[in-house]
């Protein structure tokens, strides 16, 4: 048991004062709580789905806490208990004699003189006054462990001690809670007198286990780890949530932005999962597919399954189980493989056209014939309560109630009933999947949900060959429309869908599924570099489901044009936003306006030397000696003579970099410049051996050794890689024209 000597001003004060423990009837989050704090970008964002706010004492009004409070939340008191700053209202009450040294990296604060509690009572007092007055719950007392600073003061552990302990006597002499801030070498000590700790940085520098009695005793630990120093969540997740810490992601500067350890294990990291038809879901091919999509790092999957009515004027609904419908026990399948790997259900019925070219879903509408529209809505009710009461029997953790029915949002009273019966038979959360740019706006059941789902197929900019800059920007608008929505209604917003084809100018029109274009890989991968860049940062979102992965698993590759990431560059990045695997900030990137080509990493070529394409005066064949041809300007010819000054290289084999391929017809050929290759060679001047320099002889399109250096000056081929002992025949040589 450690034993205290406190100081002599300490022991006063405790004495005078009462050094009570904490007792109970204060707030005492529990381990797990979860939090936001902000201190800058006013006004509060209010829109986070947390149980605790800490928010500046002095920049909260009582509206404010009253409000947050009206929301079921818990408000913590920030004030700061050991450094003086100087823009807060009560800075000129400090004495003199207490302000120490400059607070290294704040600038305009200054260390406390903590000893003295007699001049720091008064402004302390008033300060917690205040807190009270306002209506907070706790507090949030900043810098308690200036013993362990340059402060200017010779504070010891005991001094600190008394003071904390001072500090938590008068909180709770006013019915606050408090938290102990950092400080984990008295733990041990202070555990008793406080409810709650609040720690930053201790994943990053690795105190964190110091804290953990606090969990013991059933009391939050409140973690702040920050960007400024390059923690990431998928760096100190795991062991906060191991540990049950309340761990965030914040900037230094305290304002809005925050990632959760808690909300990152909710986020939902989707793709959707489709077929087409009967027995797809079920085939071992399906499988596959579903391995390759988890290894991406996605956490759900969107699990689709189509029924039919025939035209856009049918009344009825009906699932083609027999053909173009997956069965009840595909879907089982699918849903059972996936949770083996892992992943997340959502469960996604939708209703297509079956014979109505065209038209689409969204267009189906009744008008004014109420009877049409009794019968619709009896018939989509059998339809999805049946997919409803499947995903309730075999454990899917969301379900969609419908997607992209625009025609029909506005019948507000049948799809609360819709709404109504499917939570009649299942118990997880629900969504509607909207149709931008209006139908969410319009939809007023959203209350009936815990989701508001969006199909997000947002045009982005009118240029076939935009920047991910630009993408970015296309970006502003819409999510200003959906932040809106996720506060009007008080839900967090999911992409039920979001995607792009990999064909040139998919950003203009990321809806359009069928018209015919170039292949574009790299505006595919930038369209998905800018989603995850804007969405990323989002409080008010809670996940996106990529369209679409399909059951083939050979699915996507290079000449492929089609929605789905696999097997393309895209891919890469998927993995990079949902797991963290990131090898480099830009993989590959071509910019093309210019047709240049920037990559972060090593070029891999299968072969092993540099070739051009060059325009040659007679026929050549692979691995022959070639020269400028003096008599042909820009042609090339075989060797003729020699010791040839000519010498420009060798017919390539197997090059490993083209250059000048836009350029290539039948009158060129394939020039190796540098590298390792095959060449015709004779032995007129002697056996090769490796090691050998090379030069032409006088056998066209043939090399032969040099016997000394002095003799191919001007005329160096490069080197024998093997040896050549017949009268002729092809060997390896490194190419060093010269």
């Amino acid at each position: 048991m450690r034993i205290i000597a406190l100081s002599l001003l300490g022991l006063i004060w405790l004495i005078a004062h009462g050094a009570s423990l904490a007792q109970s009837g204060f707030w005492t989050p529990a381990p797990g709580t979860t939090w936001q704090i902000q201190f800058t970008g006013l006004p509060v964002d209010q829109s986070f789905d947390v149980q605790v706010y800490d928010i500046d004492m002095f920049d909260t009004d009582a509206s404010l806490v009253a409000a947050l409070h009206a929301q079921g939340r818990k408000v913590i008191c920030y004030i700061n208990a050991g450094a003086w700053e100087e823009w807060r209202p009560d800075a000129d009450q400090f004495p003199p004699e207490v302000l120490g040294n400059p607070y290294e990296g704040w600038p305009g604060e200054r260390w406390l003189d903590i000893r003295r509690i007699d001049l720091l009572a008064p402004i302390m007092r008033a300060r917690l006054d205040l807190c009270k007055a306002k209506g907070f719950d706790g507090v949030d007392p900043d810098n308690l462990d200036g013993y362990q600073n340059n402060t200017g003061f010779p504070l010891t552990y005991q001094d600190q001690l008394a003071y904390n302990i001072w500090l938590a006597n008068e909180a709770h002499a006013r019915g606050l809670s408090i938290g102990l801030k950092n400080d984990p070498d008295q733990v041990p000590d202070l555990l008793p007198y406080f409810e709650w700790a609040l720690v930053e940085s201790c994943f990053k520098y690795g105190w964190c286990d110091q804290m953990t009695p606090f969990i013991q005793a059933g009391k939050a630990v409140f973690a702040i780890e920050y960007t400024e120093e390059g923690m990431t969540l998928e760096q100190f997740c795991p062991q906060a949530n191991a540990l049950r810490f309340s761990a965030i992601l914040k900037h230094r500067d305290l304002d809005a932005w925050m990632q959760s350890c808690t909300q990152s294990t909710q986020w939902q990291k989707g793709i959707s999962f489709a077929a087409w038809w009967r027995d797809q879901y079920s085939s071992p091919a399906a499988d596959q597919s579903l391995e390759a999509l988890a290894a991406t790092g996605a956490t759900w999957i969107s699990l689709i399954v189509t029924c039919y009515q025939e035209t856009v004027s049918s009344t009825q609904i009906q699932c083609l189980t027999d053909s173009r419908t997956p069965t009840d026990a595909d879907l089982i399948h699918a849903i059972q493989k996936a949770k083996i790997l892992g992943l997340k259900v959502m469960l996604k019925p939708h209703v297509d056209l079956n014979s109505d070219p065209n038209h689409w879903r969204g267009d189906i509408n009744f008008g004014s014939d109420e009877a049409a529209w009794a019968a619709w809505f009896a018939s989509y009710q059998s339809f999805i309560v049946h997919y409803a009461q499947l995903a309730q029997a075999h454990g899917v953790d969301q379900f969609c109630v419908g997607t992209e029915l625009q025609g029909t949002t506005h019948r507000e009273a049948q799809w609360r009933q819709i709404i109504a019966a499917v939570r009649a038979v299942y118990s997880g959360p629900l969504v509607y999947a909207a149709n931008p740019p209006t139908e969410y706006t319009t939809i007023q059941f959203w209350d009936a949900l815990d989701l508001i789902g969006v199909d997000a197929y947002y045009p982005l900019t009118n240029k076939t060959n935009p920047t991910v800059a630009e993408l970015i920007a296309g970006w502003q608008a819409p999510l200003a429309q959906l932040q809106a929505l996720s506060q009007q209604w008080n839900k967090p917003i999911i992409f039920t869908e979001v995607g792009y084809r990999s064909v040139d100018g998919a950003n203009m029109a990321p809806w359009d599924w069928q018209t015919l274009g170039p292949v574009d890989l790299q505006e595919q991968a930038d369209c998905y570099q800018a989603l995850f860049t804007v969405v990323r940062d989002l409080s008010w979102m809670q996940g996106l489901f990529i369209w679409v992965w399909e059951t083939d698993p050979n699915q996507g590759g290079p000449t492929d044009t089609s929605y789905t990431p696999h097997n393309k560059p895209a891919e890469a990045l998927l993995q990079c936003f949902f797991a963290g695997i990131c090898n480099t900030a830009a993989l590959f990137r071509v910019e093309r306006a210019t047709g240049n080509v920037y990559a972060d990493g090593t070029f891999f070529g299968g072969g092993a030397d540099v070739a051009e394409y060059v325009l040659v005066s007679e026929p050549v064949e692979l691995g022959d000696v070639i020269e400028i041809d003096p008599e042909h300007p820009k042609h090339y010819r075989k060797a003729r003579a020699p010791y040839s000054r000519l010498l420009a290289g060798v017919i390539a084999t197997q090059p490993g970099l083209i250059l000048g391929a836009r350029e290539a017809r039948e009158s060129q050929a394939l020039l190796a410049l540098l590298g390792r290759v095959w060449v015709k060679a004779t032995t007129e001047n002697g056996p090769i051996k490796p090691g050998d320099l090379l030069t032409s002889s006088s056998q066209p399109g043939y090399a032969m050794r040099c016997e000394n250096a002095r003799q191919c000056e001007g005329a160096l081929l490069g080197k024998a890689l093997t040896a050549l002992d017949g009268e002729s025949g092809i060997i390896q040589a490194l190419l060093i024209v010269h």
